[in-house]
């Protein structure tokens, strides 16, 4: 099975699901967001523009998602499928993906 990456479909389904925001602004649960979603290196005060926020949705945030996913599918999956999984997995994290019923149920080929 070859490895999969995000397509532009996918990205854009990404990017209007997350939302973008210039400047960095506070969760409920105490972490910092910027850009697309980014929480690792968001902080208080971080103000940046929409391209640096694609591009550290797709050259930072996306590839250990992908790289994961490619090891976790044990069936092939359509670029469809492969973009609308890196979305979910991207949104709840990779941890609550691996144990999640989405993954165990693409994984049994339903």
């Amino acid at each position: 099975m070859s490895e999969l990456r995000t397509s532009d479909a996918g990205l854009k389904l990404i990017k209007a699901y997350e939302g973008f925001s210039s400047d960095s602004r506070k969760l409920a649960d105490g972490r910092w967001v910027i850009g697309y979603g980014h929480t690792k290196a968001a902080r208080e005060g971080l103000k940046i523009t929409e391209a640096e926020a694609q591009a550290i949705l797709s050259e930072f945030d996306l590839p250990p998602i992908e790289d994961a996913l490619n090891e976790l599918l044990l069936v092939p999956v359509s670029q469809n499928e492969f973009d609308a999984l890196v979305s979910f997995a991207f949104n709840i994290g990779l941890s609550q993906f691996e144990s999640s019923d989405v993954l165990a149920s693409v994984n049994a080929n339903n």
